[in-house]
């Protein structure tokens, strides 16, 4: 009986170590991992490699006899498959997202930010 238990409580320690495991796609680049924020869109990146993106987009138009308004959002969860200087790709090129960096993570004034796709994100 006691032998089943520590079997049983090292299985659980070694799942939960390996959940906990850094992607070898972020190894060294762990200022990636987080959740970024920018005015219309959230990009989280999972220890385990994993990409979150939300974009949520309001737009409005008026004219002299119309207004209408529209609220595009979008959304992905895919894993990172290349994160290099230039892209972060998640999903497969035919079925994912590229995400152009236009300049790495950065820390200002005790705050990490990253220009993705032309937008500046802050991370939380």
């Amino acid at each position: 009986m006691r032998l089943h238990n520590s079997m049983l409580m090292t299985g659980c320690c070694i799942t939960l170590i390996a959940c906990s495991q850094t992607s070898p796609i972020l190894k060294g680049q762990d200022h990636w991992i987080g959740t970024w924020q920018s005015p219309h869109s959230e990009l989280k990146i999972q220890r385990d490699g994993q990409l979150q993106y939300h974009e949520s987009q309001y737009q409005q138009q008026r004219t002299a006899h119309s207004q209408s308004e529209s609220t595009e959002q979008s959304e992905m969860t895919a894993p990172i498959t290349v994160l290099n200087t230039q892209y972060i790709q998640a999903g497969t090129p035919e079925f994912g997202n590229r995400f152009k960096i236009d300049k790495a993570p950065y820390l200002l004034k005790g705050h990490w930010h990253a220009v993705i796709d032309g937008q500046d994100f802050i991370k939380k």
